[in-house]
């Protein structure tokens, strides 16, 4: 379905994919279609992202919408206003993109799974975690994608010896630990720590040839770091 994509996020002016976007069209040949952002705080509420939401589901000249940060927050506060749901969305409890069906009704995907596969095959290579049996991983941050991050090196059947998830957030570790359930916590560790100083600590006790992966959102959507 042709028209412009939504794009939700904390500060979407500021995004690599303004310069990428006017390219995208282009090489689809996508006519006048335009990228419209939509900002929202970190901490945003349920109720305030099911308006967006139903925004989205009301103006049908957006063919769809991009998701960042804001994954986690847009299934819980409006999964209800999806007509479908792929398999991803229903097993992390996230949504990264929004699609019409040809009846113009919402769609959930989640596309992380796919992505982080993707980027995980290009840092590391298919030997490493058999060339160096005792790396770990950690993960600092575990919304949506690092929460994916963490299923797809599960799932995979080359893993490192352990994979290490930090959550800051008061009451997401049973939903962590839900979505990894069917995973034996003999190769994960879910770290629910308050302090950047606490992610040192967990930093420090890595073995050599180890993998970090800042999922935390900080130094992307709000400025920082989650290490001191």
């Amino acid at each position: 379905m042709a028209g412009d994509l939504g794009f939700i996020g904390v500060s979407t002016q500021h995004s690599l994919i303004q310069k990428l976007f006017p390219l995208w069209v282009d090489v689809l040949s996508l006519g006048e279609a335009k990228l419209r952002g939509f900002d929202h705080p970190p901490g945003v509420s349920f109720v305030t992202m099911k308006s967006q939401v139903e925004h989205l589901r009301q103006d049908l000249s957006l063919a769809g919408a991009l998701v960042t940060t804001h994954k986690v927050v847009i299934w819980e506060g409006a999964k209800d206003l999806f007509s479908e749901s792929d398999s991803h969305a229903k097993r992390l409890h996230e949504v990264s993109c929004i699609s019409r069906n040809f009846k113009g009704e919402l769609v959930a995907h989640a596309k992380d799974p796919l992505t982080a596969r993707w980027a995980i095959n290009q840092i590391v290579s298919e030997e490493h975690w058999q060339s160096f049996p005792e790396a770990e991983v950690l993960i600092l941050g575990a919304g949506g994608a690092g929460l994916a991050l963490a299923w797809v090196l599960l799932d995979s059947n080359e893993q490192p010896a352990r994979i290490h998830l930090t959550e800051v957030e008061a009451g997401r570790g049973s939903q962590v630990k839900g979505h990894l359930k069917e995973f034996s916590h003999e190769f994960w560790t879910l770290h629910e720590i308050n302090s950047s100083e606490e992610a040192d600590l967990i930093l420090t006790k890595l073995p050599p040839q180890s993998l970090v992966v800042n999922a935390s959102g900080l130094g992307k959507d709000r400025p920082g770091s989650p290490l001191s």
